[in-house]
């Protein structure tokens, strides 16, 4: 009798994908765009291409995708220093033939990148998924597209994300599929954005987080946003060493700041230079009400590790602070600079 394998249960954290890559349409110079792409470089392998048309054809040969993202990795992006510390792995192109070649496989995901309204069509996404049919397919929209993504996608099936909101919300999503859980990227393309919300908050209590996490040091300038902040950190199982109404204290050490600051002025980024500069490991998650691209590069250089804007989604808070905790020196500030 051949020996009994010992029961496994479903895996205690998420293990990236060691295939994984994402396919990044559209442009990457515009400032907002860029910092979305810089942030998502951080932990995956993105392939760009300009139109669908290109995509369809660059990534149809593995060579071609191979010499697209060299390309990618040797052009500047906008934020220097805001980008892995270490070169993409370079285990994707120095592999044996016997492994394969990934870029051979399907993209995990299409970004669909909307530097303006109407700058995709529903004939753009039909050619990407005529080409992988069972891909998800998202767009990322700057802030020009702000008005028209809270009155509703323009592209039916195509689900629109705010440029600041991206790298955390695909976090998240990797992280549930590789629990074995379907996550946002399981619901129907169909589904609307307040369904898409209410699913994120009723799969927060499956969701354990692991024993390391650090406890969170919540500020806000109402106290009404205070309380929401704190229901929704206590949701997703979080634990809140101390709640303050305002700026966040200068002594606060050994957990993670988020600070709904709602609209950054001139103090607040003193402030927040000075609350870095005391603590220069110190994880720093700001909330702001309309982010924009040379806001956020202002608290990023203050010291912010990462922006999330309004409205807060419970996917984009914890994928954003899994991301900014796991990296303690991410941001533009002078942690990240000097390293």
């Amino acid at each position: 009798m051949p020996p009994r394998k010992p029961a496994s249960g479903p895996p205690a954290c998420s293990v990236s994908h060691p295939a994984r890559w994402l396919l990044w349409v559209g442009t990457t110079t515009e400032a907002e765009l860029s910092l979305a792409h810089t942030s998502l470089r951080e932990e995956l392998s993105v392939v760009v291409a300009e139109n669908p048309r290109q995509a369809c054809a660059r990534v149809g040969q593995g060579a071609a995708a191979r010499d697209g993202l060299r390309a990618e990795r040797d052009s500047p992006p906008v934020v220097h220093r805001w980008e892995k510390r270490e070169e993409f792995r370079e285990d994707f192109f120095q592999r044996s033939p016997a492994a394969g070649d990934p870029w051979n496989a399907a993209p995990a995901l299409i970004l669909l990148a909307s530097d303006r309204p109407g700058r995709w069509s529903l004939d753009d996404v039909i050619l990407l998924t005529s080409r992988w049919p069972l891909v998800p397919v998202v767009s990322v929209g700057a802030s020009l597209c702000d008005g028209r993504r809270r009155s509703g996608p323009a592209l039916p099936g195509v689900e629109e994300i705010s440029w600041h909101d991206l790298a955390g919300r695909i976090g998240r999503w990797f992280a549930d599929l590789d629990t074995g859980r379907p996550g946002g990227l399981g619901l129907p393309t169909t589904a609307r954005r307040e369904e898409r919300l209410l699913e994120s908050a009723l799969l927060a209590p499956g969701r354990t987080p692991p024993p390391e996490s650090r406890p969170v040091a919540l500020a806000a300038r109402r106290l009404l946003d205070l309380e929401g902040l704190a229901d929704l950190l206590s949701l997703a199982g979080r634990r809140i060493e101390h709640r303050t109404q305002g700026r966040p204290p200068l002594g606060a050490a050994g957990a993670t700041v988020i600070w709904d600051a709602g609209r950054l002025d001139r103090d607040d980024l003193a402030w927040l230079q000075l609350l870095s500069s005391n603590q220069p490991s110190l994880p720093i998650l700001v909330i702001e009400s309309f982010p924009r691209g040379d806001s956020t590069l202002a608290a990023l250089r203050a010291g912010a590790g990462a922006i999330v804007g309004r409205p807060l989604s419970l996917e984009a808070l914890m994928g954003t602070l899994v991301r900014l905790e796991n990296a303690p020196a991410s941001g533009l500030g002078p942690a990240g600079m000097h390293r």
